[in-house]
C-alpha cells in the first residue's frame, strides 16, 4: 500500500511515503528535487481555479520525463490535454459509479479516485481496473464525502488503520482528508507507522457521529464491506450497525464487571 503526504511534510515523513502531493502554484519545488525522494511518485494537483491556458504543460511534461509524475485534475476537461502531452491523469473528485468508472477508462485515466457504492464493490472494481490498468486510490479516514449527510456515518467509507492489510490487495493507494500538516502527519504515523488505534473511532474519522472502541473491532468488519455492495441503501442490512451495537454492549458489559469486582475487592 502506498501513502501520500503532502510535499510541504518535513523530510523524514516524505522519506517514509511513497507519494508526494504538489499543488500546481508549487510546482517550483519539483526543479530541485533532493536525491533520496526522486524514487517517490509526485501527484500534480491541478485544482479548478487554473484553466487550460494557464497550465504550463511543457513545463510538467518535462518534470514528468524526469520524475514520476501524474496529474491530479479537478476538471476532467483537461484530460485531453493530459493525454496530449503524455502525461498519466486521474479525476480528483470521487468516482461513485460504473458510469463515471467507463467514463473514466474512455478518457484514459490511469488511475481512479473511489468513493461508496464503488468501495463495497473492491474485488469487482478492482478486476476491471486491472484489465485496463488503472490503480485504485481510496481515503481512510472520512466516513461519507461531500454533498449529503448522514446520521452517523457507520455505513460509510472509511477504513480502520488495522484493516488497511485486507485492502492492499485491491486499493493501491491511501490519502488522508486534514486541516492541516500537524494532522495529516500524525494519521500517517497512524496508518502508516504504527498500524493500530486504540481509541474513539470517532476520534480518527471524519464524520463517523458514533462513539466506538476501536478495540472491539476483528477482520470480519472489513471482509465483509470489501463486496457488501453497500447493500443497507437498497435493503435491510445492518450488519454494520449491529457491529457498532455490539462493541458499545460488550464495552459496558465489561465496565460494569470491572466495578463490580473492583468493589468486591474494596469490601475484601
Amino acid at each position: 500500500m502506498r501513502y501520500m503526504v503532502s510535499i510541504m511534510q518535513p523530510m523524514d515523513i516524505k522519506l517514509l511515503a511513497e507519494e508526494l502531493r504538489v499543488p500546481y502554484n508549487l510546482l517550483n519545488k519539483l526543479y530541485d528535487i533532493p536525491d533520496e525522494l526522486k524514487d517517490k511518485k509526485y501527484n500534480i494537483y491541478i485544482s479548478k481555479q487554473f484553466q487550460e491556458k494557464d497550465i504550463d504543460w511543457d513545463s510538467i511534461a518535462g518534470l514528468a520525463s524526469q520524475l514520476n509524475v501524474v496529474v491530479c485534475l479537478e476538471d476532467a476537461v483537461l484530460a485531453h490535454a493530459a493525454l496530449e502531452h503524455e502525461l498519466k491523469w486521474y479525476w480528483a473528485l470521487p468516482c461513485t459509479s460504473w458510469f463515471e468508472l467507463y467514463g473514466l477508462i474512455n478518457n484514459k485515466a490511469s488511475e481512479v479516485f473511489i468513493n461508496g457504492p464503488l468501495f463495497f464493490d473492491l474485488p469487482k472494481l478492482s478486476t476491471i481496473c486491472k484489465e485496463h490498468n488503472i490503480q485504485i486510490r481510496a481515503v481512510p479516514n472520512k466516513a461519507y464525502d461531500y454533498y449529503i449527510p448522514r446520521d452517523n456515518g457507520i455505513c460509510g467509507t472509511y477504513i480502520r488503520p488495522e484493516d488497511v492489510v485486507i485492502y492492499e490487495k485491491y486499493i493501491d493507494t491511501l490519502e488522508f482528508v486534514s486541516a492541516n500538516l500537524t494532522q495529516e502527519a500524525n494519521l500517517f504515523d497512524i496508518y502508516k507507522v504504527k498500524g493500530f488505534w486504540n481509541g474513539n473511532l470517532r476520534l480518527l474519522i471524519i464524520n463517523l457521529n458514533k462513539d466506538v472502541n476501536n478495540r472491539g473491532f476483528d477482520n470480519r468488519f472489513a471482509e465483509r464491506r470489501l463486496s457488501c455492495k453497500q447493500q443497507c441503501l437498497k435493503t435491510n442490512c445492518k450488519f454494520c450497525n449491529l457491529f457498532f451495537d455490539f462493541i458499545r454492549l460488550t464495552d459496558e458489559r465489561n465496565t460494569k464487571k470491572w466495578l463490580l469486582e473492583a468493589q468486591l475487592e474494596k469490601k475484601e
